[in-house]
């Protein structure tokens, strides 16, 4: 019953560019479905992972690119460097291909929709790379961006063990930590 109100949401929710949410809340979903698994839960975040490796490296190769050009690397120094960036990159674009099958295996296990419906194979790489791209992107649009306060933490917060360590004394902690509150 949850994965369903879940997909629902997800096909009707946008970010605030007004694209629309679909892959934080699938990875939700399924989340939710294996949470009673340690290791499953580990094994998606880790396929998540692959998705931010690859989109990482691919602007970082972009970057050392320019970087080589504005050095003045050119000929066969610079072929050379770019196939071996070029190599890492699809090695990683591979990596992250995987995750989105494994992620697929997973879901029909979980009793959920595909993760990804599109085609995963060489023929439709550059499309899976921007699907790659729009997951990572989905999330930096989603993230917190409200800035925390040391009160907000402080209710939650007990740092008398933290500060006794430091300071030796449980009488200097006690102050410090009276202090601090609110």
């Amino acid at each position: 019953m949850h994965a369903f109100v879940f997909l629902w949401d997800y096909r009707h929710r946008k970010n605030k560019k007004g694209m629309i949410i679909m892959y934080k809340e699938k990875i939700r979903n399924l989340m939710h479905a294996v949470k009673d698994d340690p290791d499953d839960l580990e094994f998606v975040e880790s396929r998540m992972n692959a998705f931010t490796s690859y989109v990482s490296h691919v602007a970082w190769m972009e970057t050392r690119i320019q970087r080589l050009t504005i050095e003045g690397v050119d000929g066969e120094a610079w072929r050379d460097a770019v196939e071996s960036l070029d190599s890492s990159r699809r090695s990683k674009h591979n990596v992250a291909m995987d995750a989105i099958n494994q992620l697929n295996r997973l879901s029909a296990v979980s009793g959920l929709p595909p993760f990804y419906d599109g085609p995963i194979d060489d023929e439709h790489r550059n499309e899976v790379g921007d699907v790659i791209g729009s997951i990572v992107n989905e999330y930096f649009e989603g993230r917190y961006v409200g800035q925390l306060k040391v009160s907000d933490l402080m209710d939650t917060a007990d740092f008398t063990e933290a500060i006794e360590a430091l300071s030796g004394t449980a009488g200097k902690a006690l102050s410090v930590t009276t202090r601090l509150k609110p």
